[in-house]
């Protein structure tokens, strides 16, 4: 409703250990897909982000190169603090 997916360029969805799909047998993933509906953007699912172990601390804000196909993202630019 806000457009949000109308201005990005792909989706990183990490792992959640402790996702309950209340007993349906749907991934995070394609509850997902069913709230967004068709789209063409790139979805990496499951990736090591989020509330999981291992967790790679994603920086907010910084441009990265995500390749779904391959399940890799780079980060394009420096952190400043």
């Amino acid at each position: 409703m806000t457009g949000v997916f109308d201005k990005i360029g792909g989706i990183i969805l990490g792992k959640h250990e402790l996702f309950d799909n209340k007993e349906s047998a749907r991934k995070h993933y394609e509850v997902l897909k069913e709230v967004i509906g068709h789209t063409n953007i790139p979805i990496l699912a499951e990736f090591d982000c989020s509330h999981t172990h291992p967790m790679l601390t994603m920086p907010i804000g910084l441009k990265v190169k995500l390749d779904a196909d391959k399940q890799k993202v780079e980060i394009l630019e420096k952190y400043i603090d």
